[in-house]
């Protein structure tokens, strides 16, 4: 039997050379030709080829690039960047800054200084601390004012850039803290440090439009504001019949800087919104007093039971009531179309209740406002009956002089020291002053006295004299940065001071010094100086203006130059000893020649030719200046309705 045959067994592979089994790689520890290959990369032994490059014949090197993983963002990122470039520019703003030694005595200068922006009030965000920094004044020398918040040279608006409707959230925050700052001026109502522009927006709509629209800085967008805040006050005021504290507050701000939203393009809106704030309050029923509120409430109704006690008065609705009067007597003596509002004892309770609570530490500042003009308005009705005639049974008014001045004087007394200190308030002082004085000089049956000379005229002039000097040396030593956010009725002063002293400049008393009177106060002067003031405005409160725009300084300049055209030469008569008439004088009441009891200059034969031949936009072109229309002088630094009705050919619409 042949036996099987013996097969040699085969020789074991090489353990580099097979394919046999092993550990593949880590992730991201395959080799370079595998990862290239896209294939599993399978290692038998560690420090070896692995299984394909070894069955390949290639060499086996390790991956080099790894995969890089990238680094997780922070949600935060984007902000700190953000942050860090908004701390950049703040602190390049405040680089810029150059804060001066406070005053040796704050009190005496000013008790009440704008303190700077970012010192004020906590922001709620960075965003909120650029805007601060960018419009805050550190304390500044009197003829400087922060270069960031009034800015060296006008720019030209930018429809691209601000042609919109209403500030942004950002500006609203800058111009809020503006606004607390004028309310020193004027505290018709306590605005909380903490409270911001978007809170305000929220609870009280209207007030903030208003707000913005006195204090933005874009003529085009305070045009657009205006219209907005018309619309706004006939929907919700006329149609919709929602009176509200809102609409009150509003329209008080808006009325007390009247000045800042003015202009040639504007309608005539004093008497209208006054009038609107007057039946509002009237609404609200906080004219009368809580009691005797409810008693007329409740008078013509059945009641099944006991009648609700009587509302409590809020210090807010005080101070709506006391700023409402005020406003009403300011313009009532000096439009001469209204009626002040009726002084209640209600009034008089506010009055001592705002005193007595400190709700705010400038509602001081507001009482004795109030009773400085109560002072101004009672001689101010006393000069109205000089010009109407009193008839022969009626008391002379100058027999009232040396009570007000009492009155006044007592008054003074009273004040605390940094009240009395305070310049709005000296203003106001020394205008009541004049108007006391004023009692008794415009009278049409005064005559001499026996012994030839009215010495009490003659004193009553001279202290409306020395009065006007008064006011007129503490407003043109104001900084100049104080004169945008004084409230309206300063400006009112201004004009008023000028017609006073043009008055006794011309008149025909022969006892009077004429000479004595321009050495203590030229009116010429006086009007050069307004000029310049609104020049120097025009400078540093910069708005932003299109073509064609022009701003409230600008036209405040045109003013005084024309009305010096006009008041030069019969000033220059008067000195000359041609005096002019009564009736060119204006003295025929409150007719054509007076200004809310306040007798104004007659025409001048030629307004362009005194200009020197430039066209005059306050006198018509084709003749002399029709005074029965008054409303240029009314509005002088209001709408100017004037200059639309030369414009139109008829009275204002």
């Amino acid at each position: 039997m042949v036996p099987p045959p013996i097969f040699a067994p085969a020789p074991s592979p090489s353990p580099t050379r097979t394919g046999g089994t092993g550990n593949p790689a880590g992730y991201g520890r395959s080799c370079t030709n595998c990862s290239r290959a896209k294939a599993k990369c399978i290692v038998k032994y560690p420090d070896a080829s692995c299984v394909r490059c070894d069955r390949l014949g290639k060499e086996c090197l390790p991956i080099i690039a790894l995969r890089k993983r990238a680094p997780k963002k922070s949600p935060s990122s984007r902000t700190a960047k953000l942050e860090e470039k908004l701390d950049d520019l703040v602190s390049i703003l405040r680089g810029t800054q150059q804060p001066q030694p406070p005053p040796s005595n704050p009190v005496a200068q000013d008790p009440y200084p704008q303190q700077p922006l970012e010192q004020s009030h906590n922001m709620p965000s960075r965003l909120d601390s650029l805007a601060t920094a960018a419009t805050a004044s550190a304390s500044t020398p009197t003829n400087m004012l922060h270069a960031s918040q009034f800015p060296s040279s006008a720019p030209m608006f930018d429809a691209a850039a601000d042609d919109a409707p209403e500030p942004t959230p950002a500006e609203a925050e800058v111009y809020l803290d503006k606004f607390r700052g004028w309310l020193e001026r004027f505290p018709f109502m306590y605005l909380p440090p903490e409270v911001t522009a978007a809170a305000l927006r929220r609870e009280r709509p209207f007030l903030w439009l208003c707000i913005m629209n006195v204090t933005s800085m874009s003529v085009p967008q305070m045009q657009r504001m205006k219209v907005t805040v018309r619309r706004e006050v006939a929907q919700r005021v006329v149609m919709d019949h929602e009176p509200s504290m809102d609409i009150l507050l509003g329209l008080l701000a808006y009325l007390g800087w009247a000045s800042m939203i003015s202009g040639p393009d504007s309608k005539p809106f004093l008497v209208l919104y006054t009038q609107l704030a007057t039946s509002v309050l009237h609404e609200l029923s906080l004219a009368r007093s809580p009691i005797e509120e409810q008693y007329f409430h409740n008078c013509f109704k059945i009641w099944g039971g006991r009648p609700p006690g009587p509302k409590i008065r809020t210090l807010e609705e005080r101070r709506a009531l006391l700023s409402t009067w005020y406003l009403t007597s300011v313009f009532a003596s000096f439009i001469g179309k209204m009626e002040t509002l009726r002084w209640t004892s209600h009034i008089d309770e506010s009055i001592e209740i705002l005193e007595r609570e400190k709700e705010s530490p400038f509602d001081v500042i507001l009482t004795n406002l109030v009773k400085v003009q109560q002072i101004t308005d009672d001689a101010h009705h006393l000069l109205v009956r000089d010009l109407l005639g009193g008839g022969p049974n009626v008391a002379p008014s100058c027999l009232f002089r040396t009570a007000m001045l009492s009155r006044l004087s007592t008054l003074k007394d009273s004040m605390p020291a940094n009240v009395a200190a305070h310049y709005v308030i000296r203003l106001h002082i020394h205008f009541c002053e004049v108007q006391i004085h004023s009692t008794g000089l415009y009278s049409q049956s005064l005559t001499d006295t026996p012994y030839g000379v009215d010495a009490q005229r003659i004193d009553s002039m001279y202290g409306c004299v020395r009065s006007i000097r008064g006011w007129h040396d503490l407003f043109f030593s104001l900084p100049i940065n104080e004169l945008p956010g004084l409230p309206f009725s300063c400006f009112i002063h201004l004009f008023q001071c000028q017609v006073s002293l043009y008055r006794l400049a011309t008149t025909e008393d022969p006892a009077w010094d004429k000479d004595m009177m321009r050495h203590t106060v030229d009116l010429l002067e006086f009007l050069d100086q307004a000029h310049d003031r609104f020049q120097q405005l025009n400078q540093v409160y910069v708005l932003k203006t299109g073509p064609g725009d022009e701003t409230l300084w600008q036209k405040g300049c045109k003013i005084m130059r024309n009305i010096k055209a006009m008041w030069e030469p019969a000033l220059a008569s008067a000195a000359l000893g041609g005096l002019p008439t009564p009736s060119s004088q204006g003295f025929s009441g409150l007719g054509s020649g007076s200004v809310a009891g306040m007798p104004v200059p007659g025409p001048v034969p030629s307004g362009a030719a005194a200009m020197g031949g430039d066209k005059n936009p306050l006198l018509p072109e084709n003749g002399p200046m029709d005074f029965n229309d008054m409303a240029w002088m009314t509005d002088v630094f209001g709408p100017w309705d004037f200059l639309k009705s030369n414009e139109s050919g008829g009275k204002p619409s």
